[in-house]
């Protein structure tokens, strides 16, 4: 799917502003619009969304001709727009921020099966931190909560970790203590790693929302990479077959995939490498799932059915094969597509969605007056998807925000490309602009004079001509 402008003209009096200029946007890509002031782009912008009417030329999308649709229809046909200026409701809290559009449109949009898949697998990206045993220290860690009031006496007990006051942490003794009870329940010893732990607190606060998120789940992937390999080195070494049954019970434990079809361990597998042990963790999962799927579809509880697609606690690899590939068969694809969601669960389904990808679930009940510009931006993005775009055009996403919340931003964007959503980007932000576009146009007087990936435009002597800057470097 594609949205193209062909041979666009724009003449304002006696100038041409926009003069015969082609852009077209895949599906899944980033794309920018960028050149100096008065260059045309942003009337270009301005013509693709809708707002202004072109002297000449066509706006097409998948192969259809909506040169002369009003804005209000492209965005039905899937074109969606973000302004540049601030279009938060400001009296509205996040949560009626987007459930206010939806009721502009008669309630959220219709999921079919292949949105219901798509909407299930995302649901159930959360790996094991996110599983019962984790899924409270995860979430008090990146929210910034502070221990409970049983734990205080421990939490005090930990050494004051002093961070650089440029980059503050909230409540950095509060985190330390959630990372050292993560650390007990994978089955390390602290004091081992605490070391990890400082380091990783010191650098914690150069993050910026989602970057931070992925900071931790990286610390946390590292903590169970040292307890797999620490565990496959124990069974390696060791002859007693007991002492290896325990072994696979502990995986089974941390994965906390306890199951009554793992009460039994009879054969010991052979193992002579750190890849075959890995791959044997995967099969505990896959025979899991295997049995997961047959409850699946012989539970006659419809409402069980929506807790297993919604997946809060599941991991990417264990959703994709109940829902994506291994298991994706005939049989549950008519189970899925033979589901009644109802608007209510349907929307409620979408609005936790669009919260949690988009991190901004806990300031669900913050008014819009109460954000700051980066939490703003957000929200208006999120806004923006959850009428479903398969196109979405940003003007100027990164103004009047601070360069902290500019990566924030970029993450978000980033998402956009995950959900399949074609983006096009006009910026005055040239070196963060070119940091997420796949390719882009450099305009100048109205003309393209320059295309191609962000590695050809940033080498490219016509663009540090007109308007990079001869020192230009990414």
């Amino acid at each position: 799917m594609t949205i193209e402008a062909k041979n666009l003209l724009k003449v304002y009096g006696k100038r041409k502003v926009v003069n015969d200029v082609d852009v077209n946007v895949q599906r899944g890509e980033v794309v920018g619009l960028l050149g100096p002031n008065g260059a045309g782009k942003t009337t270009t912008f301005y013509m693709v969304v809708g707002l202004v009417k072109p002297n000449k030329g066509s706006i097409w999308l998948d192969g259809k001709n909506i040169s002369k649709a009003p804005m209000f229809k492209r965005s039905r046909l899937g074109l969606g727009y973000l302004p540049q200026e601030a279009s938060v409701f400001r009296k509205l809290t996040v949560e009626q921020n987007i459930l206010a559009i939806w009721q502009l449109r008669g309630g959220a949009p219709n999921l079919n099966l292949k949105d219901k898949i798509e909407f299930s697998i995302r649901k159930g990206e959360r790996t094991w931190w996110r599983r019962n045993r984790y899924e409270k220290l995860y979430n008090d860690f990146l929210n910034d909560v502070k221990a409970d009031f049983e734990y205080q006496k421990e939490v005090e007990a930990l050494p004051v970790i002093t961070t650089n006051p440029k980059e503050p942490i909230k409540y950095p003794q509060d985190k330390l203590f959630y990372i050292s009870k993560i650390v007990e329940l994978i089955g390390l010893n602290y004091e081992q790693h605490q070391e990890l732990a400082y380091n990783f607190l010191i650098e914690y606060g150069k993050f910026y929302n989602l970057g931070k998120k992925k900071k931790f789940e990286e610390l946390l992937s590292s903590l169970w990479k040292i307890k797999r390999d620490e565990i496959f080195d124990k069974f390696k070494t060791s002859s007693e077959k007991a002492t290896k049954i325990d072994l696979i019970k502990s995986i089974i434990n941390y994965l906390d995939i306890n199951s009554d079809i793992f009460n039994s361990i009879e054969q010991i597998p052979e193992i002579e490498n750190i890849n075959q042990f890995i791959e044997y963790i995967n099969q505990l999962e896959k025979t899991y799932w295997s049995h997961r799927k047959e409850f699946f579809l012989n539970k006659a509880d419809e409402l069980t059915r929506f807790d297993i697609l919604k997946a809060d606690k599941l991991k990417p690899e264990a959703t994709n094969l109940l829902l994506e590939s291994k298991f994706m068969d005939n049989e549950i694809k008519s189970v899925i597509e033979s589901l009644d969601w109802t608007k209510s669960q349907s929307q409620s389904f979408q609005l936790e969605d669009l919260l949690d990808e988009f991190n901004i679930s806990h300031i669900r009940n913050s008014k819009g007056s109460d954000l700051s510009g980066g939490e703003r931006r957000r929200v208006e993005i999120a806004r923006a998807v959850s009428n479903k775009p398969s196109f979405l055009l940003l003007d100027e996403p990164f103004a009047g925000i601070d360069p902290i919340a500019v990566s924030g931003i970029k993450d978000m964007i980033f998402l956009l490309k995950n959900r399949n959503i074609g983006v096009l980007i006009t910026d005055h932000n040239v070196r963060e602009t070119l940091k997420i576009i796949d390719r882009g146009y450099i305009l100048s007087d109205g003309k393209i004079i320059v295309q191609g990936t962000r590695e050809e435009l940033a080498t490219s002597d016509v663009a540090r001509k007109h308007y990079l800057g001869e020192d230009f470097t990414l």
